[in-house]
């Protein structure tokens, strides 16, 4: 079952759910409000890091990087580095991200 990472957020003090909820109506919160967007741009498949940047305008790189460790921690993002000139880093859901397209 997923909890909430942030004591200060709304589903904390009681204000309602967070950004997404499972089968049993708890938020998934652990990356936060970018979630959704970082998640509905992966429903289209594997996605590099710079395809995601700029598909979330007003993101910056370093806060989906930390994003993208958050939902990785969370089990709904696989990361894929995949080797050789240059180095590339693939993101996709796992079935548990995937399982999410409903609520998005």
């Amino acid at each position: 079952m997923f909890r909430p990472l942030d004591r200060d957020a709304p589903a904390e003090r009681g204000e309602g759910v967070g950004v997404f909820a499972d089968a049993d109506a708890q938020p998934v919160r652990g990356a936060g409000a970018f979630a959704r967007v970082i998640i509905s741009v992966m429903l289209r498949g594997p996605q590099g890091f710079n395809e995601l940047l700029a598909s979330a305008p007003g993101l910056s790189d370093r806060f989906l990087i930390e994003r993208l460790r958050e939902l990785e921690s969370e089990g709904l993002v696989r990361r894929t580095v995949i080797p050789g000139p240059p180095v590339w880093v693939s993101y996709e859901l796992t079935g548990a991200g995937a399982s999410l397209k409903p609520v998005i």
